[in-house]
């Protein structure tokens, strides 16, 4: 069967002026694996566990490249290559997969999960399986679920309950159900690039923001101006690890088997990655002047955000809500 990446590659050659081979094919596949982020992320750690794996377990026959920071294109467009078999593999965001199916995207509904343990079971079981049964359908195939952690809320004074969130100007995601989550639980909230965030809160426009430790303690100047992190865990954010469909049915039986590993082994080093950082995180917030609020209400949160589910729901897609709650249950 000529897959969509056979086809690519036959359609330059006919394009292509003949020319006779100086030298013979390299005995070793080089993969390719991008990310959109830092070469300290828990991206990279997955992406290195990918590398590592695939060169050893297959003993000589494959070995890949890393290609951080979105060298080879957005987010969009990696996950795109990995479906057009023009890139090997990606560590991609679950909001860019959206795209595909919109139940993809409700993984990241405020407390969809009790804690992180339940993430992950879910992940590795009914949800990772029905998530990848929809991806399957668009020649990706996931291969594992890493993470980025949960997100908190830093600001100027503690916040452990919603009553503390009444009018604070607060900068969430670009996501339309974040956005009305925050608000409707009383906040002044609104979207904001990242890169924007410095300035937008040396000037007032916000007071607070929500993001994963690790994001916090690889930006200085959120630990220079926010006094407190309340952990409130309120969204799961976890990454696929996707590989190519057309690629993997063009590999020897052994060497699926490899890249499979590979993907559980990324897995594991972004969850790894992230447990040694919520530690160390801390810490660092701690030296940094930081107060660190422990004692969140979450239960009170959670009750709110239950409130909402009328209003989330419709955003979702209440059928959506409602299969994957069972999917996690």
């Amino acid at each position: 069967m000529l897959n969509r990446r056979k086809f690519l590659v036959a359609s330059a050659a006919v394009c292509a002026p003949f020319v006779i081979p100086s030298t013979p094919r390299a005995a070793t596949r080089k993969l390719r694996i991008g990310h959109n982020n830092t070469v300290t992320s828990s991206l990279q750690a997955g992406a290195v566990a990918f590398q590592k794996y695939v060169t050893e377990k297959s003993e000589g026959r494959m070995d890949a490249e890393i290609f951080p920071l979105s060298q080879l294109g957005s987010e969009v467009a990696m996950a795109k290559g990995v479906a057009d078999g023009t890139l090997d593999a990606t560590v991609s965001p679950m909001a860019v997969l959206s795209s595909y199916h919109a139940d993809l995207s409700v993984v990241e509904y405020p407390y969809m999960f009790s804690d992180v343990a339940a993430a992950r079971k879910a992940l590795d079981g009914k949800l990772g399986s029905y998530f990848g049964d929809i991806l399957k359908k668009h020649s990706i195939t996931a291969i594992g679920w890493g993470e980025n952690g949960l997100r908190h809320m830093t600001a100027n004074k503690p916040i452990r309950k919603p009553a503390d969130l009444k009018g604070l100007k607060l900068r969430v995601q670009p996501a339309k159900l974040h956005i009305e989550a925050f608000r409707g639980l009383g906040a002044t909230a609104d979207a904001l690039a990242f890169s924007e965030l410095k300035e937008a809160m040396r000037t007032g426009r916000f007071e607070a923001q929500e993001n994963p430790i690790s994001v916090i303690t690889a930006s200085d100047f959120l630990m220079k101006l926010q006094s407190h992190i309340s952990l409130t865990g309120h969204v799961y954010s976890p990454f696929a690890i996707l590989f190519s469909s057309d690629v993997l049915e063009e590999l020897k039986g052994p060497d699926r088997e490899v890249v499979m590993g590979a993907g559980l082994a990324a897995s594991a080093a972004t969850r790894k990655f992230n447990e040694d950082l919520v530690a160390t995180g801390l810490a660092q917030m701690k030296a940094a002047g930081m107060t660190v609020v422990e004692d969140v209400d979450v239960a009170e949160f959670q009750k709110a955000v239950s409130g909402m589910s009328k209003t989330l729901g419709d955003l979702v897609g209440q059928e959506s809500l409602t299969r994957i709650r069972e999917l996690v249950a």
